[in-house]
């Protein structure tokens, strides 16, 4: 064997090395501890099951605001409704209160109710009262 041979192959040889020690390089282990590592593919998949869980998260949250506003809306016409309700309650009140006040004043001034067919009395005008 030549040295050149020997001096090409150790070139091939040291840039095998090289190759290996680059691809090593790039692969980083995270240490999380002193109990386990993370390679690079573990952590991709780890952060994307974290992204899915707090999406999960917030998709929930959202949801349960979207029901309770549709609760509240519900609750909002219902007291709209009551509202009517007890207003019209206050006009029919006031309207009894006021027709009983009219039959206490009226038995106040002894009035009494006449019958259902009272006497009609016919008045003619006379002919001093047409001149006037």
């Amino acid at each position: 064997m030549s040295k050149r041979e020997t001096s090409s192959g150790n070139k091939e040889i040291r840039r095998e090395m090289a190759f290996r020690r680059t691809t090593y390089q790039r692969r980083q282990v995270m240490k999380t501890g002193r109990v386990f590592q993370l390679g690079p593919t573990a952590t991709k998949y780890l952060l994307l099951v974290l992204v899915a869980v707090f999406s999960m998260f917030f998709l929930a949250q959202s949801s349960q605001s979207a029901n309770k506003t549709v609760e509240i809306r519900a609750l909002e016409s219902k007291k709209a409704d009551s509202d009517k309700q007890y207003g019209a309650l206050e006009v029919e009140a006031s309207r009894q209160q006021s027709l009983q006040n009219l039959s206490t004043h009226a038995t106040t001034l002894q009035m009494v109710p006449t019958d259902k067919n009272p006497a009609v009395v016919e008045v003619t005008p006379s002919a001093d009262s047409v001149k006037q």
